[in-house]
């Protein structure tokens, strides 16, 4: 599943999404949608942990806000990594920061323009490679989407 469908599914998991709140964010939307809920998974796991080993495009990706000015996310004007979804999420789809809002669905609409296409391999084990190879005796596990 794609990030951007993630947080639209999620979306309708929580019925009052707040800014700050890990629990009640875009974050958590998108994790609800693939099945993490806490506390369930006992690994040392948080829903930021859970959508980088599930959209691990996101570890490297550095763009700028969609407001395009800088504000209190990051040192400059690009997000990276989680500061994606969250950072979005709070400054400008709960918040008008820079006299720039959207919606949940602008969010999700804004995340497809960003992530990759449906057919590169998106990881949705939520163990990083290491604890998949120490679990099955170094046998590679490959997963697609």
């Amino acid at each position: 599943m794609r990030l951007s469908e993630a947080i639209r599914m999620g979306s309708l998991l929580i019925e009052e999404p707040r800014a700050g709140d890990v629990h009640a964010c875009a974050i958590t939307m998108a994790g609800l949608a693939t099945g993490f809920v806490l506390p369930v998974y006992k690994l040392g796991q948080d829903y930021y942990t859970h959508v980088n080993a599930t959209w691990p495009w996101l570890r490297g990706k550095r763009v700028p806000c969609p407001c395009g000015q800088q504000h209190m996310v990051g040192a400059d004007m690009l997000l990276h990594g989680n500061e994606i979804v969250w950072g979005v999420f709070d400054h400008h789809v709960m918040n008008n920061v820079n006299g720039y809002s959207m919606t949940i669905e602008g969010l999700a609409d804004w995340i497809r323009t960003i992530e990759p296409e449906e057919h590169e391999t998106v990881n949705n084990n939520p163990l990083d490679e290491n604890d998949v190879l120490s679990y099955s005796d170094q046998v590679a596990v490959h997963h697609e989407s």
